[in-house]
């Protein structure tokens, strides 16, 4: 069932800003505002995102783990720090 709503006291500011906002997507401000709230009634309160991790299985991770997956993200970085274009550089040669 569709409703109505009404919104006392908005900021002028905010309403121009708005109606400008809907003409450069050749919109009616209803039409916009429609489809802002309905966009903004779909995407997640930070409190329900929250939520909804807490109550998600915590993975065993160890100590050692971290560790080890940390040391090789660093030498696969510094191995590709080493290869220009996919080609490892030539050592350089003393003059």
């Amino acid at each position: 069932m569709e409703k109505n709503i009404h919104v006392r006291d908005f900021d002028g500011k905010l309403y121009d800003i708005l109606v400008k906002r809907a003409a450069a997507r050749g919109l009616s401000l209803s039409e916009y505002l429609r489809i802002e709230l309905a966009r903004m009634a779909r995407t997640p309160t930070l409190d329900d995102v929250l939520d909804k991790i807490s109550k998600q299985p915590r993975p065993k991770v160890s100590a050692e783990d971290v560790q080890r997956a940390w040391t090789e993200a660093r030498a696969e970085r510094d191995d590709a720090d080493n290869h220009i274009g996919g080609f490892a550089e030539e050592p350089r040669r003393k003059p």
